[in-house]
């Protein structure tokens, strides 16, 4: 079980509105503000109101009336991923940035506060330390070699307490081959316009995250029996519970007949406080699928809110449903609220709210 950390204040910029989000922080060396940087052409948000704390505890506030989603294309190939015309450093033995060692398999990154920027890096990442950035990198397993059993390409690394991280304007991807299990998971971290894909699931947040302005897709079943989600919530992470993650404005696609887009299943644990605010989701058995208890584990305080779903004949669906066998299949989940058709506007499905 993890230590309860400190107060961490990480600030998300974009084009002048400030997300604050208050989360653990990491007891010992003293917690600092991260702003990530905001690509130039990329999402860019307001003029809106100033938006509230994402993640005070124990509860995420409501989103302000009136809100917008941001002022760009949905995340897609030009506006996902490392910027174009970036200049990426090959990683090998003789370039290995500062506070990370090399094993030729998986980077591994063992400073606090280390930032990883321009690099395309043949293999896994391994972030064992605290407040971590990635940015405009390439990270890319080719061949199934990965460090651990987890199968994950970016690995925040729970058996590391305080391990956290920002991923940016990255891409990143497996081998589309069976060892490959995830893209990103399983801790805190916060992903900006990033462009995963080609595993067998995308994202795994099982903690304090936020998943932003990003492109998720490409979930091959490479064994003929997985079980494909863009990004599904286990409730696995910290302290054996998911606490407040935010996916918002994101385009998660699962071309697999099975699961989902989006799968919150608290096998492993509580899943409380998310928010889906604003994506759109294409594919997957059910678009949406989960919730409600499992192993004797809950999910509370759920809010799906202004997402959209694709559909054929729409280019680019893969099902006349949303998913293989429908839109949603949520258990109970606190709020439905604004959700339609990609193509149309209509209702997917009805508003509703828990009891």
């Amino acid at each position: 079980m993890r230590k309860r950390w400190a107060l961490l204040a990480v600030v998300v910029v974009a084009a002048g509105v400030t997300w604050k989000v208050a989360r653990p922080g990491h007891a010992g060396a003293g917690a600092r503000p991260v702003q990530p940087h905001v690509a130039h052409g990329r999402c860019t948000y307001g003029p809106a109101p100033e938006p509230p704390t994402l993640y005070p505890f124990p509860t995420i506030p409501a989103v302000p009336e009136g809100w917008p989603l941001p002022s760009c294309d949905p995340p897609g190939p030009t506006n996902t991923g490392v910027p174009a015309g970036t200049t990426l450093t090959a990683l090998d033995a003789d370039h290995v940035p500062v506070g990370a060692t090399w094993d030729g398999i998986a980077l591994y990154v063992h400073q606090d506060g280390a930032t990883i920027e321009g690099y395309d890096i043949p293999g896994a990442v391994v972030i064992q330390a605290s407040d971590v950035t990635l940015r405009d990198d390439r990270v890319t397993v080719t061949e199934d070699r990965f460090p651990t059993a987890d199968g994950a390409v970016i690995l925040v690394d729970y058996n590391h307490p305080g391990a956290s991280g920002i991923v940016e304007d990255t891409e990143a991807s497996g081998s589309n081959g069976k060892a490959c299990g995830v893209v990103i998971g399983f801790s805190d971290f916060l992903l900006l316009r990033d462009n995963f894909h080609s595993c067998g699931d995308i994202v795994h947040p099982n903690g304090y995250n936020l998943i932003q302005d990003s492109w998720l897709h490409d979930t091959p079943d490479a064994t003929g029996d997985d079980h494909n989600d863009a990004l599904q919530i286990t409730g696995g992470g910290d302290q054996h519970s998911s606490v407040n993650v935010t996916i918002l404005h994101n385009k998660l696609e699962n071309q697999e007949g099975e699961v989902s887009a989006i799968g919150l299943g608290p096998d492993q644990g509580d899943i409380r406080n998310v928010l889906i605010y604003g994506n759109i989701l294409n594919g997957g058995g059910y678009s949406l699928y989960g919730g409600g208890a499992s192993h004797g584990h809950h999910t509370t305080n759920t809010r799906i809110i202004d997402n959209r779903w694709m559909r054929l004949p729409q280019p680019g669906a893969y099902f006349a449903k949303g998913g293989a066998s429908g839109p949603v299949a949520a258990d109970d989940p606190d709020t439905l609220q604004g959700n339609v058709w990609d193509d149309t506007g209509q209702p997917a499905f009805p508003d509703h709210r828990g009891s």
